[in-house]
């Protein structure tokens, strides 16, 4: 398949994010754009029952705006190449996706909360994300790393996002910069032009002492 140049992929500062995280961002990005591609093209396919001229039969992705769903979509995605077996809803913590290393027996080479961040004013989730936090720091001593992943959309303008995440950085009393994201072009339930994305942020599970 093709991506658009409209998508975002090149890997910006990463800010120290080890590797594996930012390949599991880019491997993200692209799955769930194909997911978004299959569901518009499903859509297309039966036009008796969605009309072309209908605008929320553009829509992909966010006709099932469901985080379980992209959750999903993620941890599908990485068993094609990622070079660490995938889990989710394991641990005692039911972490939404789990990754060990060939062999590994005690822990995880790291887990991944993920959230979506889609109410309009954006105040709801912060608490909630805080929340899965600091369940990742409650687990240090069973995990090699941790990253909270988003899953996030707005109207097509890539200053919006900035905004948003910038926004959002400053909710959880993060820097903005140890934020990565990636984005594609897709459509609302409206039949707006929108940009779906994904923003990572690796939780240090070292505090800046070593303690």
């Amino acid at each position: 398949m093709t991506f658009t140049s409209d998508s975002h992929f090149e890997k910006g500062v990463e800010n120290g994010m080890i590797p594996e995280f930012v390949d599991l961002l880019d491997i993200a990005i692209k799955e769930l754009q194909t997911e978004d591609e299959y569901l518009r093209g499903a859509v297309a396919a039966n036009p008796g029952t969605y009309p072309s001229n209908g605008k929320g039969n553009l829509s992909g992705l966010l006709r099932f705006n469901n985080e379980r769903y992209y959750q999903y979509v993620v941890g599908k995605g990485l068993l094609r190449s990622y070079p660490y077996i995938v889990g989710l809803e394991k641990g005692k913590e039911m972490f939404d996706l789990t990754l060990k290393g060939p062999g590994q027996v005690n822990g995880f080479y790291a887990a991944v909360e993920m959230k979506r961040y889609m109410t309009p004013a954006g105040k709801v989730e912060p608490p909630e994300i805080q929340r899965d936090i600091q369940e990742l720091l409650n687990a240090k001593a069973r995990l090699e790393n941790a990253m909270i992943l988003i899953f996030s959309a707005n109207l097509r303008q890539i200053s919006i996002i900035e905004k948003n995440l910038k926004d959002l950085a400053k909710e959880l009393n993060t820097d903005r910069d140890n934020w990565e994201y990636r984005f594609f072009p897709t459509f609302s339930n409206e039949g707006e032009s929108v940009y779906f994305w994904i923003a990572g942020y690796e939780v240090p599970l070292i505090s800046p002492s070593g303690a």
